[in-house]
């Protein structure tokens, strides 16, 4: 059993509703008397470090894969036996990475995996890359880092309205970005291999196996396997939009315009402009190098 649980909230998530609805969930899940509010970018970072200081043994976060990430960037902050475990109540537009763990979308099934206290050591991504004013900066990821369209395709579901759900929110994001899309030239390279130069559509480091409102870009991932699933989707002009929907079904590894790698370390760069997708959010965008921690975090399931 946890005995110091602090939840992490970010009321805005999945367009507003979870505020609305958080007196009813928090009824539902384990109490606490530690529950902290976001209002921002950035305010689950702080809250999850600060209470991982303070002795929290477990932190819930409860939105979408953006809070959870946050929460996570938060955690790494810390020394690791230090930790406290991770949980999370899906609240908002992607809810990818519970697609890879199987976990529950209702608060009184959440609340008996608390309960239950049984843990799984999970692998993060640590990702170093550049801001859109061309600093260099950091993160940790949890499910998927991509770049290329589906750093676009984020651009675009954040500037719009979420209201008709994950999937729909995606698929017409995806639609707007790929109206005004190019085929990128990215310099690749796995581990110790030398830089490979290909026209991509988008290149994903999968940590989880799903991104973009449920595509499943990994089917093999397992965040617990100490290594990346690297997928690598080529332009092909008109089937491009083709291979998006192979990409729901899981249906694209093995196509002529795809590869599907292992890796423990990404580097990426480019002589163009090419936007990231982070967990569902547009950080920045190449040179990246990614590194993955082995057995970082230990999560509730």
């Amino acid at each position: 059993m946890f005995s110091r649980i602090v939840y992490i909230v970010n009321p805005a998530s999945q367009n507003g509703a979870t505020g609305r609805m958080w007196p009813e969930i928090a009824r539902a899940l384990p109490a606490s008397t530690d529950v902290r509010m976001t209002t921002g970018q950035g305010d689950a970072i702080s809250h999850a470090r600060e209470a991982a200081v303070a002795g929290a043994d477990l932190i819930v976060s409860v939105g979408g894969d953006g809070t959870l990430n946050e929460v996570t960037s938060g955690l790494m902050l810390v020394a690791e036996d230090k930790r406290p475990a991770l949980a999370m109540f899906p609240q908002g537009t992607g809810g990818d990475f519970r697609r890879t763990l199987g976990y529950p979308s209702s608060p009184a099934a959440v609340s008996t995996l608390i309960n239950r206290g049984h843990t799984r050591a999970i692998d993060v991504g640590h990702l170093q890359y550049k801001t859109a004013s061309g600093a260099d900066s950091s993160r940790y990821f949890i499910n998927i880092c991509s770049f290329g369209l589906s750093g676009c395709v984020d651009e675009a579901v954040n500037n719009t309205t979420k209201m008709l759900g994950g999937k729909a929110s995606f698929l017409i994001g995806t639609m707007r970005a790929f109206l005004k899309w190019k085929p990128l030239d990215v310099e690749v390279a796995l581990d110790e291999q030398p830089f490979v130069k290909t026209k991509v559509m988008f290149v994903a480091v999968c940590n989880g196996r799903a991104f973009g409102g449920g595509m499943l870009a990994a089917p093999t991932a397992d965040p617990s396997d100490g290594q990346f699933e690297v997928l690598t989707v080529m332009s092909d002009g008109l089937n491009d939009l083709l291979n998006f929907n192979l990409i729901y079904k899981g249906e694209h590894i093995g196509q002529k315009t795809t590869r599907y790698e292992a890796a423990k370390r990404v580097r990426a760069r480019s002589a163009e402009t090419v936007l990231l997708d982070v967990d569902g959010e547009q950080l920045g965008l190449l040179p990246i190098e990614i590194n993955l921690m082995r057995n970082a975090l230990r999560f509730v399931v």
